[in-house]
């Protein structure tokens, strides 16, 4: 274990012997000077664990090598004990000018020695707290850094926009968490005329949610054009990603698949909130409710599933539980019967701006409040 240093600045050199003798004794690495400047200049130079200096001294005080220490960046948190031979000495004054403690000059050096112990038992400890904030704040930076890498992931595996895909029309509205979440969702068109679309959200957050995500998108990806079934195509999705996904993570999902007549929508909802259909001039919600467990609880799934006949006009609203978990300034959740209210209230709104209108009313509810998840909200118009 490498000796603590300690500088002794002291005019006398009788008495910076004395000390040097005691400290080396007591197992200290000890280095002298003879006045204030020099000492001073030693200090910035070897960065000592403590400092002993006298106050009255030639060329500069200990009053003044205190202000200059304490002014450096390098050397301001090195403790400083100011020794005196004058009695009458103001000790403020001195531990004003940076000293950390002040002592009568004596030839019995016991206090001095027990006060070195103490100052230096709070400088390793301040010297370990400094370490593990700088650790952290590494740990943070990178925590950061891959976070903002996750993001962008993510964020590349969402439409840039929204509308027509096949015979649909996609409108959306997705905020975000600050951090990484696992919100998906997408409209594809495939060549024989069907056109697929779903909402999806894994369960967590941060580089692990994101992964799982990048995950479910590239199987998805590989099963369209090549099923024209949504129970195949979420049996091949979950097969794919089930054996990948750590105990206790999961992905709630709402697969939609209209023919390529346009006139029938085949779904599985696997653990996820209820799809809402607005009909085209109709004032009520038919809600689409789960049909399966959620992906990546079981190898295989059953996967019972519906089908709906739907028009031209026809929307069909999708969300993640970000949407209706979303607080208020008074930490009032939203809920999805408001959620509902809303969209019937603007049930007369083309996708797009349905889409906008909720959006709006959502960004009004939540004022200020933290956001804890991602919010997606996605509206599919049946186009002709």
């Amino acid at each position: 274990m490498t000796a603590d240093k300690i500088v002794v600045i002291d005019d006398s050199r009788l008495y910076r012997g004395v000390l040097k003798k005691a400290l080396s004794e007591a197992g200290y690495e000890v280095e002298t000077a003879a006045d204030g400047k020099a000492g001073v200049d030693l200090v910035i130079g070897l960065l000592p664990d403590l400092v002993v200096t006298d106050m009255d001294m030639p060329v500069m005080c200990g009053e003044e090598v205190c202000r200059r220490l304490k002014a450096e960046a390098t050397t301001q948190m090195i403790p400083i004990i100011m020794l005196t031979a004058n009695r009458t000495t103001d000790k403020i004054t001195q531990l004003d000018a940076g000293a950390d403690d002040y002592i009568p000059k004596s030839n019995d050096l016991a206090e001095l020695l027990a006060k070195v112990r103490v100052f230096l038992r709070i400088k390793h400890l301040q010297d370990k707290l400094r370490e593990q904030n700088e650790k952290l704040r590494y740990e943070n930076e990178l925590n950061e850094l891959e976070l903002s890498m996750a993001r962008e992931v993510q964020r590349g595996l969402l439409p840039r926009e929204g509308g027509r895909r096949g015979r649909l029309h996609l409108a959306f509205h997705y905020v975000p968490m600050r951090w990484v979440g696992g919100d998906l969702f997408d409209v594809l068109a495939d060549e024989q005329g069907n056109t697929l679309f779903f909402v999806s959200d894994v369960s967590g957050h941060g580089v692990g949610a994101a992964l799982i995500t990048a995950m479910f998108k590239t199987s998805i990806l590989g099963q369209v054009g090549r099923v024209t079934s949504v129970v195949d195509l979420v049996n091949r999705v979950n097969s794919a990603i089930s054996s990948l996904m750590d105990e206790g993570r999961f992905v709630t999902a709402f697969f939609g698949l209209l023919d390529s007549h346009g006139d029938r929508i085949q779904y599985v909802n696997a653990g996820h909130p209820p799809g809402l259909l607005l009909r085209r001039g109709e004032d009520a919600l038919q809600r689409l409710d789960s049909t399966e467990t959620p992906f990546g609880i079981m190898d295989e799934m059953s996967s019972p599933h519906g089908e709906i006949p739907v028009s031209p006009g026809d929307r069909l609203i999708l969300y993640t539980d970000g949407l209706t978990d979303v607080v208020n300034a008074d930490d009032e959740m939203l809920g999805a019967d408001a959620l509902s209210g809303l969209l019937l209230r603007h049930a007369a709104l083309p996708a797009d701006a349905l889409a906008s209108s909720i959006a709006s009313r959502l960004s009004d509810y939540r004022g200020d409040a933290d956001q804890a998840d991602d919010m997606t909200l996605l509206v599919v118009a049946v186009d002709s």
